[in-house]
């Protein structure tokens, strides 16, 4: 991996203006600059190699020059601290690039920081590399972090904390995984075991770890809204009684999962009120959370707000369509094909669908795959081809029998039979079964397909009334 190569196919058109007017560089460096600056399409294989080829430089030259390269714009973009540009990168969804800068940083460094900076380094790399990264068990360079942050600080309440960490990041990793009821259980004790030892101590932010952990768990694993507004309302309590010790950054993280439980429990109007004060007041810090953003743009769908998603589109999601981003553009691409199909624009919204398909890799990313797979048959649907649009139901049906797992299965297939029946006859009520089944596509993820979905039935009542 090119770590340079990658960093310039993340930037925006005004940072690679900056980069251009504001690096210093030698002659040779601004040549190498110049001609990946000007690569129109990051997606083709080997372009290291054409560029090699290009320039006349050999395979060791180059990479010597984008390392060179690679650090004067970190620190163009983000100052000489250490943590600054590893956020930097983070908020570029550079994970891996991430992990390597501060291997490399702690190489270079570690011998001349005393224990209070080895403590800070050590905390920090740990609590950045934690997510973003799958869960990988314990022989990790992330837990090897931990390992070493253990030995410099050896009390009981730095255990605690790095404790409260990795089980918010397996919590993380499960989340997207297929869950066992042993996991879930495994989970569910260690949450709770977690709490009751924060509780036993008199550590303020020990005792926000274990709520705001707790949180996560109740909202991501458990779909549990009781529980976690419990103990939401226990994170946000310390957050107001001890701001001088909890500071913006704790207040996020509970108002973020806040207006996600609002958010999947389909109370779009509240979560609507709690995205808008994390973007008003927490700006700088909410601005890379890619999860909230999300959620927050199709929450001003639902409640048909598109001005303002619109807004929140320009400046969060267009570019990585535009750009080629690993973990950014086929999301990207989803969104604002939800957009143009919410709003009638249907052939912005097809090319946009073709891209997703292109980039998703389906063996890992089956949930991403198979609103790919609804979006192009909606596509259809409201373009006025039926023929092609019940070819996808059935196509799509078939596929998702042979992948799903069982209580996928019927989550997933219901979309396309529920689009079957409204295309067979769009007058005829759906049955008990497909009506109930109607209901998780209200709200949550799944609500701007119950949007489409009615969008359609009103189309072909109409076009054969």
């Amino acid at each position: 991996m090119n770590m340079f190569l990658t960093l310039v196919s993340t930037l925006t058109h005004s940072e690679k203006e900056r980069i251009r007017g504001e690096v210093h560089k030698t002659e040779t460096e601004e040549k190498l600059l110049d001609a990946v600056l000007n690569v129109t399409d990051r997606t083709q294989q080997h372009l290291k190699e054409q560029l090699c080829k290009q320039l006349g430089f050999s395979s060791s030259h180059f990479d010597k020059i984008c390392s060179v390269l690679f650090e004067k714009c970190l620190t163009l973009f983000a100052g000489n601290d250490y943590q600054r540009k590893a956020f930097f990168l983070n908020g570029k969804y550079l994970h891996d690039i991430r992990l390597h800068f501060l291997l490399s940083y702690e190489k270079k460094n570690i011998r001349t920081m005393n224990l209070d900076e080895k403590k800070a380094f050590y905390a920090f790399a740990y609590r950045i590399n934690l997510y973003g990264n799958t869960w990988q068990g314990e022989n990790n360079k992330v837990k090897e972090f931990a390992q070493k942050y253990q030995k410099v600080i050896p009390s009981k309440s730095d255990y605690l904390y790095i404790e409260s960490l990795t089980l918010k990041a397996r919590i993380d990793f499960f989340r997207r995984a297929n869950l066992s009821n042993n996991d879930k259980s495994e989970l569910h004790e260690l949450v709770h075991n977690l709490v009751d030892k924060c509780n036993a101590t008199n550590d303020i932010l020990l005792q926000f770890e274990a709520y705001s952990t707790a949180l996560i768990y109740y909202t991501r694993i458990e779909g549990n809204s009781s529980e976690g507004k419990k103990y939401a309302g226990q994170a946000f309590g310390l957050c107001e009684q001890y701001p001088d010790i909890l500071a913006d950054t704790e207040m996020l993280v509970v108002l973020m999962e806040i207006a996600a439980l609002y958010y999947i429990e389909g109370e779009n109007d509240a979560a609507y009120q709690v995205f808008h004060r994390i973007f008003e007041k927490h700006y700088a810090l909410a601005k890379k959370q890619y999860r909230s953003i999300e959620q927050y743009t199709q929450v001003c769908f639902l409640l048909r707000k598109y001005d303002e998603a619109f807004m929140l589109i320009q400046e969060y999601w267009l570019h990585y369509c535009d750009t080629f981003h690993e973990a950014l553009t086929v999301p990207a691409c989803i969104m604002v094909a939800k957009y143009y199909l919410l709003t009638g624009t249907y052939s912005k919204a097809f090319p946009l669908i073709e891209k997703a398909e292109q980039h998703v890799d389906k063996n890992r990313f089956f949930h991403t795959d198979a609103q790919i797979r609804n979006l192009k048959t909606l596509f259809f649907a409201l373009s006025g081809d039926t023929d092609t649009t019940l070819m996808l139901c059935q196509r799509n049906i078939k596929y998702l029998h042979s992948k799903a797992e069982s209580k996928e299965k019927t989550m997933f297939t219901a979309f396309f039979r529920i689009l079957q029946s409204i295309i067979n006859n769009p007058y005829k009520p759906l049955t008990k079964r497909q009506s109930t089944e109607m209901e998780f596509f209200r709200k949550g993820t799944a609500g701007v397909y119950g949007e489409l979905l009615d969008t359609v039935q009103s189309q072909y009542c109409n076009k054969k009334s």
